[in-house]
């Protein structure tokens, strides 16, 4: 019983190969966040009074909650960001405590998949 012929054989790889690359290159397509502001792991002295993301695309905001250590999210009312762009800035309230926060996103592309990414900072007011 004669499966698969000498010349399809010889086609698997190429077949093989060409996914691998199809995925790859998809994998790649997703947009990745730059830089963040205030940086992640980062402990400063005064509160922030904005979040600021940088992604590598054009993207879309779609959520972003910033919990404190209680757990309460710190973000008044988050709107989702009606338009794509590479950054967006956030104000945070004026009113926040020193210790340990945690920064939630998430972004959708063009091509409709969500990225979610998180990072945390801390308020230290004897940091240096």
């Amino acid at each position: 019983m004669k499966i698969v012929s000498h010349k399809q054989a010889k086609l698997i790889p190429c077949l093989v190969f060409a996914i691998g690359i199809f995925s790859a290159v998809n994998a790649l397509a997703h947009n990745t966040l730059v830089s963040s502001l205030p940086a992640d792991k980062a402990v400063l002295h005064a509160a922030p009074t904005e979040i600021r993301l940088v992604f590598s695309d054009a993207t879309y905001l779609v959520s972003l909650s910033v919990m404190n250590a209680e757990g309460i999210d710190v973000l008044q009312a988050f709107e989702p960001a009606p338009e794509g762009a590479n950054s967006f800035t956030v104000d945070l309230p004026a009113s926040l405590e020193q210790g340990l926060y945690h920064v939630s996103w998430a972004v959708v592309g063009d091509d409709t998949h969500r990225v979610p990414g998180e990072f945390s900072f801390s308020v230290n007011a004897e940091a240096e």
